[in-house]
């Protein structure tokens, strides 16, 4: 494997990825704060349903998403551009941040699941479309596909990247995309409820906190 140094540093990583490698390093930082926060709310004396609820959701969404989080940057940094996923990762971690600032805001009660609106539509889709993003563009570099160029034989394409970016563009279809795949499920809801209507002796709780 060749070597690669940096002010003096011998490394086993390009200097491109550098950036990258940040950001997963912060990533898993702040994965840590959380599960640690989580152990320290256990611990306390007399905490409160809703504080442990909101515990588990914040440290069980990052856990969730950290999947989709780390393929997405990678796969982009390797094949498109690792500078664009550095920057729009840094994107990622700053929402990120906020995700616990925005449910404790809207006072979420443990027995309902999920997020409400201001998360959801300003902190938890955006990083979904970044993810989408990040991943269709690679998907269409393996696949030769130059999805700048196509956008460029549009004028409306060509007035929008001007002012605001090919990655931003991108960055809200992916937004619209998840909108769209939210409303098809939305949609298809009452024919799945049919089927697990029939089931009977169920033992989910829907409000057990270990069921993330």
């Amino acid at each position: 494997m060749p070597l690669f140094t940096k002010e003096g540093t011998t490394m086993l990583l390009s200097p491109e990825l550098t950036g990258v490698a940040m950001v997963s390093i912060a990533w898993v930082f702040m994965y840590l704060a959380a599960t640690a926060f989580v152990s320290a709310t256990k611990r306390t004396p007399g905490r409160l349903e809703k504080q442990m609820y909101w515990n588990h959701r914040v440290h069980g969404n990052m856990h969730e998403q950290a999947h989709t989080f780390f393929v997405a940057i990678w796969a982009h940094a390797m094949i498109v551009s690792p500078e664009t996923a550095a920057q729009l990762g840094w994107t990622m971690l700053a929402l990120r941040g906020l995700y616990p600032i925005t449910w404790a805001l809207e006072g979420e009660h443990p027995t309902i699941r999920g997020p409400g609106s201001i998360c959801v539509f300003f902190v938890s889709m955006p990083m979904s479309a970044i993810s989408i993003y990040l991943l269709a563009t690679s998907a269409a570099v393996l696949n030769h596909v130059d999805l700048t160029s196509m956008l460029a034989e549009y004028e409306i394409g060509r007035y929008f990247s001007r002012f605001f970016g090919f990655d931003t563009i991108g960055c809200v279809v992916g937004y619209i995309a998840y909108l769209l795949v939210n409303l098809i499920w939305t949609l298809v809801q009452p024919a799945v409820k049919m089927s697990f209507n029939r089931v009977s002796n169920s033992h989910y709780d829907p409000n057990d906190k270990r069921t993330w």
